[in-house]
């Protein structure tokens, strides 16, 4: 048996465990999305926009870090360490917001949130990436990202029950939770490049010498930004149109966000057989249509 063939048995521990650790990362992530209109604007008595802001501000963090973390996870020796640190900083991050008084320490806690988050899950899935050959990177990525918006799925109807008698409640849950989420971690096995010299510079270089690249580039940005109206303006919507509880919210969330889960992995079978290009155009044609519907 070559290397790579002996690459394509995926340890089933380590998928279990990445798996759970992915689970846990993404809860928070949509915990407090149902409590969005009371968790910002009534709480600090600001407008909707700052409610926005509250939501897109920790994805800038992660934004801005993400190639930054992805350095940090192949240069250091223990991916281990990277994701039990920040998910560490994510729980501290949590409980700032819980107690803080001030909006402009609440927008400053969730953009330090959203990078130690992204450096987490960089963390989680460069581990899952590796565990298979590449013939085999397409059901193995569905897998994971099944079960990464499955997590998300579960975190929105979950935050609507723990926001019925507090919503400042979803703050310090995801705080326990993305603590709890660094236990997996614990487990993992594998390492980054321990020696590479790779610097930002490098990553330009990269995407200069392959523009190509631009195109998921573009496509993850449009794709998101579909999704992120759903997560965030249609769940004021619920609040303030149809007057709808957060248990409420939660639930219509939470029926938008189970397909992903559960087509997640068919769609990385399909990958792996036909191809990266026609899965994707086809799904996001269908997708476009839709939504416009």
């Amino acid at each position: 048996m070559t290397s790579n063939d002996s690459k394509t048995v995926v340890p089933r521990s380590q998928m279990i465990l990445i798996g759970a650790g992915i689970l846990l990362t993404m809860l928070p992530v949509t915990l407090i999305v149902t409590v969005l209109k009371e968790l910002i604007s009534l709480r600090f008595s600001v407008s909707l926009f700052w409610a926005h802001a509250f939501m897109s501000i920790s994805l800038l963090g992660g934004i801005i870090f993400a190639p930054i973390a992805g350095m940090i996870v192949d240069y250091m020796p223990s991916r281990r360490s990277v994701i039990i640190i920040a998910l560490l900083i994510n729980s501290l991050c949590f409980f700032i917001m819980w107690q803080t008084a001030s909006f402009e320490v609440m927008l400053a806690a969730r953009f330090l949130e959203g990078a130690a988050h992204i450096t987490a899950l960089t963390a989680w899935m460069a581990s899952g990436a590796s565990l298979g050959a590449p013939s085999h990177s397409g059901r193995i990525m569905g897998a994971l990202g099944g079960i990464l918006i499955f997590g998300i799925a579960i975190g929105v109807p979950l935050g609507g029950i723990i926001a019925k008698s507090e919503a400042a409640n979803v703050l310090w849950s995801a705080g326990v939770i993305s603590a709890f989420a660094a236990l997996p971690a614990l487990g993992v096995r594998g390492s980054g490049l321990a020696k590479s010299s790779s610097s930002f510079r490098d990553y330009l270089k990269t995407l200069q010498q392959t523009p190509w690249l631009l195109l998921p580039y573009a496509y993850t940005f449009i794709d998101r930004l579909c999704i992120g109206i759903v997560i965030s303006s249609v769940t004021l919507y619920m609040t303030d149109i149809l007057g709808m509880d957060p248990a409420k919210r939660g639930i219509e969330l939470f029926y938008f966000l189970l397909p992903f889960a559960i087509l997640s992995y068919p769609a990385g079978r399909l990958s792996d057989r036909f191809g990266r290009i026609w899965p994707m155009a086809i799904g996001t044609v269908l997708f476009g249509a839709i939504y416009a519907m």
